[in-house]
């Protein structure tokens, strides 16, 4: 069955928002750009995950968000105005001359379109090979770049599938090389996201092109009409096919090479190339004698000397031809022998080498031709792995993958792009002949190479166990941290927050090599008859990842911290208000919300409460930190979460729910009006309290917590003022990892917790006897929960499979302790020192609900963040008992 085609919608043309006095100009080509003017257009784009609609929220809309490419596009061609002009020659007969430029006044401007496809990101992305249907996602499909003279120089093709939208982008080969084209993406990607605008962006292009001294501008070609050196190349039948490399083999083919030639100056890149080349030599079965070569897109720009900046724009490359052998040799020598041959070739081409090229084209001017540049006999590495190119983000979060067009595809072309966890990851999309292909596929010097174990197993269904499956209704964990922004100083360059951002993306990307179930969606398997509600974690392709969010906000710490009471703006620091953990199905199970003050920084963390628990939270975070601070990587950090969920002996690991729709079991909870404070109590005030408890129960074994905890207990309840014969409790959420018999893992990852119904009394019994009687209560529900209580809640949830309900979990008369002190929670710091203070989201709040975070000076000091009513919160601050243990606030 043909795949479906793709429509076109509609078509318009972008000029630049205005139009600089350099732009009325003709725009002329330096011998690097009018060399390619027989080549295709550079086509590369970026699939993105569609927003997903949101009950009782706008949904994402297709038409504003073209309006907004379309506005951004028009100010980013302000600073890259010759991708909105046209190629123009003026060429006489006698002698024969032909002189193309770039008229950037008599054009429409770049060209933008919109289609749509009956195709899912799945549909891209799953399939083996790339799917042809990717090339009808660019325009100028088999265009020269002189086609350039009637075609627009930049096209941007929007496509919109079922759920994900593509950007295509074109660009005329004349105009730009791979750097270039990356530069004017980035900077409409930064312009889009607010970063830039027409006047000011990070990295301004230098549009004046570069000649050889005595050289240009104005250079003719010796031709008289475009038919002398144009011709038309249309590849044969191929498969493309993309192959991922992780960091950690790369890191081991680098190793492997440099040992084998006995030196440590060989090159990740310069190591693949030198796989590539010689498994496709020995995939094509070439006679022993046959000569074949490896060729390299080169940067010149640094090799120049002096050097052109590092934002030329224009084209600066040659397809350096840096290894050469016979097939023979090239296979009977080792990995590092060809590697060396690449790395010899690209560290001694300099100036001069440079020179040679250019003054070499000077005198002949001739015109590259696709068909004859490449040889059927040889390999070409084409873009690079150090562009940026997911850093372009168009606010749909970071793209699930990049594809090309049909332009410059030939049996032996392998383009290099960054991984999407990056870390120095590649993929390499590789093109060759159908039995080439399946050659290399049974090739096992090169297939042992990409596999990585981590990378199957995310490949893998992550079933989740009956703790996590009983939070379906619940909310997402929201914790983060507020850090003083670095001060600016006179002799240091500032703190950038691009960089800073950046950092942290790079960081999270390795954190999520050790965690990556929070970079999957939630996806269900049901049946009707009987009913079965089956809810998995898919890891595959198909989640376009954990979602990383920048915002700013006019307020200071000052503003966050001095208020009495948590100020409601905190719950915007946070993504997934209100959303149920069910609703990772279609958002993302973890969230990184990094929101800028005026003179701080918050970094909100928001994590599926199916995946994760507080342990599991505070895990994933402080590893997170280990790897920014450069104390970890993908390959080994300090504690590696234990992955397997545990489920009981003889259940598990698919464990289906009797439902067959989510509606049956989802419950909405909206928290009444509250107010939030947060109480602090130094470590003096909380070993006095303890030895307070223990006195008066004669006894020594009250922890600091649950004299802490019964205090909270006994002041809430005599700030309601129930009836004396009311029954209350204090529910304590208990850590079962240590409990089970024989334990899991302090590093296992999952839920292992209970709401333990620890202290049960009447509210008079409870305020009649003293903090030690409450406190030993809590005690010894505390010590005698083990093994067998742990299994008898999962017995009745395996007869019952009960979803929790947060409206119904928690009574109005009893109190609920979350969180734990003991979290490492200020050991987190992201190079900007230690936090100020940690807050909380909307997530989980009832009247009632204390969570315990350690307090920022450590040392067994504790803050406790409480919600109540506004009449209770009123009663507890006049509490005597309450407030003479409270220490003064920090802050």
């Amino acid at each position: 069955m043909n795949p479906p085609a793709v429509k076109h919608i509609s078509e318009c043309f972008i000029k630049p928002k205005h139009i600089v006095e350099e732009a009325k100009k003709p725009y002329y080509l330096a011998p690097w750009d009018l060399a390619m003017l027989s080549v295709q257009y550079i086509q590369k784009g970026l699939l993105f995950a569609k927003p997903p609609q949101k009950e009782n929220q706008q949904g994402f809309k297709i038409m504003d968000f073209l309006e907004h490419l379309k506005q951004s596009l028009a100010l980013t061609l302000v600073h890259f105005y010759p991708l909105a002009g046209r190629l123009a020659t003026s060429k006489s007969e006698n002698p024969p001359s032909y002189v193309v430029f770039v008229d950037c006044n008599n054009s429409p401007g770049a060209r933008f379109t919109y289609s749509t496809v009956d195709l899912t990101a799945s549909d891209v992305l799953s399939p083996t090979y790339v799917p042809l249907v990717v090339q009808s996602f660019f325009d100028h499909d088999r265009a020269l770049n002189h086609d350039g003279h009637t075609k627009s120089l930049l096209t941007i093709q929007v496509t919109e599938l079922i759920d994900g939208i593509f950007i295509g982008c074109s660009i005329n080969h004349s105009i730009v090389d791979g750097s270039s084209f990356w530069h004017f993406f980035n900077m409409w990607s930064e312009i889009f996201q607010g970063k830039g605008d027409e006047f000011s962006i990070s990295r301004p292009p230098v549009l004046s092109r570069w000649f050889p001294d005595g050289h240009g501008p104005v250079l003719s070609l010796p031709f008289t009409h475009h038919d002398q050196f144009l011709s038309r190349f249309e590849a044969p039948v191929l498969k493309e096919r993309m192959f991922h490399f992780s960091s950690e083999s790369v890191a081991k083919l680098k190793a492997k090479a440099n040992e084998e030639f006995s030196t440590n100056k060989i090159s990740s890149f310069q190591s693949l190339s030198a796989l590539v080349w010689r498994c496709i030599t020995r995939a094509r079965n070439l006679p022993h004698d046959q000569v074949t070569c490896c060729r390299l897109a080169i940067n010149n720009r640094s090799r120049l000397s002096p050097p052109l900046s590092p934002d030329y724009f224009g084209n600066s490359i040659q397809a350096l031809r840096a290894g050469v052998s016979t097939a023979g040799e090239l296979l009977e020598q080792n990995l590092g022998w060809a590697a060396w041959q690449l790395h010899q070739a690209v560290v001694s081409h300099g100036d001069e080498n440079a020179r040679e090229f250019l003054d070499s084209w000077l005198k002949s001017r001739f015109i590259y031709q696709i068909g004859k540049l490449f040889d059927p006999h040889s390999v070409m590495m084409g873009s690079s792995p150090r562009f940026n190119k997911y850093g372009n983000e168009f606010g749909l979060g970071k793209a699930l993958a990049l594809r090309s067009g049909y332009a410059h595809k030939f049996s032996g072309k392998a383009s290099a792009y960054p991984g999407h966890e990056g870390g120095g990851s590649i993929d390499l999309e590789i093109c060759l002949s159908p039995d080439e292909m399946t050659a290399i596929e049974s090739d096992k010097e090169f297939m042992d190479v990409p596999k990585h174990v981590a990378l199957e197993e995310v490949k893998q269904t992550y079933y989740l166990a009956p703790w996590d499956l009983a939070m379906l209704s619940s909310h997402y964990i929201q914790k983060g941290l507020l850090f003083a922004k670095p001060p600016q100083t006179e002799t240091q360059q500032g703190f950038i927050i691009m960089d800073f951002l950046e950092h942290l993306k790079q960081s999270l990307s390795l954190a999520l090599a050790h965690f990556y179930p929070l970079a999957g969606r939630l996806a269900t398997s049901k049946s009707e008859n009987p009913p079965s509600y089956v809810v998995f974690v898919d890891c595959n392709d198909r989640s376009p990842g954990a979602r990383f969010t920048y915002a700013t906000v006019d307020l200071t710490a000052s503003d966050v911290l001095s208020p009495t009471y948590v100020p409601l703006v905190v719950h915007s620091f946070f993504d997934h208000d209100r959303a149920l953990n069910h609703d990772g199905h279609t958002e993302s199970l973890l969230t990184i919300q990094v929101t800028e003050l005026i003179d701080g920084i918050f970094i909100g963390c928001s994590i599926n409460h199916c995946i994760a628990d507080g342990t599991s939270f505070w895990h994933f975070f402080n590893t997170w930190s280990e790897i920014f601070q450069g104390k970890g990587d993908d390959v080994s950090i300090s504690r590696q979460p234990v992955l397997n969920r545990w489920f009981p002996g003889g259940h598990g690991p698919v464990l289906s729910l009797p439902f067959t729709h989510h509606d049956q079991f989802l419950s909405r909870f909206e928290a009444p009006v509250l107010k939030e404070r947060m109480f602090h109590f130094s470590s003096e005030s909380v070993a006095r309290l303890k030895a307070k408890a223990n006195a008066e129960f004669s006894t020594n074994k009250i922890s600091s917590f649950q004299a802490l905890s019964a205090l909270v207990w006994r002041c809430i309840t005599r700030a309601r003022n129930l009836p004396h014969d009311k029954v209350t409790c204090c529910r304590l959420a208990t850590n079962i990892r240590s409990r089970l018999n024989p334990p899991l893992s302090p590093d296992y990852f999952g839920n292992s917790i209970q709401a333990l119904r620890a202290g049960v009394s009447t509210a008079g019994e409870l305020l009649e006897q003293n903090l030690g009687w409450a406190a030993w209560q809590l005690h010894q529900a505390v010590v005698s929960h083990g093994d067998e209580n742990a299994r008898e809640f999962l017995d009745s949830w395996l007869k019952s499979r009960f979803i929790y309900q947060i409206g119904k979990l928690f009574d109005p008369h009893s109190v609920m302790m979350g969180s734990s002190p003991r979290f490492n929670k200020y050991g987190n710091e992201f190079g900007l020192g230690k936090a100020l203070a940690l807050r909380s989201g909307y997530a989980h709040k009832f009247s009632g609900k204390a969570s315990a975070y350690p307090g920022h000076e450590g040392g067994g000091s504790i803050d406790l963040e409480i919600c109540l009513s506004h009449d209770e919160m009123t009663a507890i601050e006049s509490d005597k008992e309450f407030m003479d243990v409270v220490s003064p606030s920090p802050y």
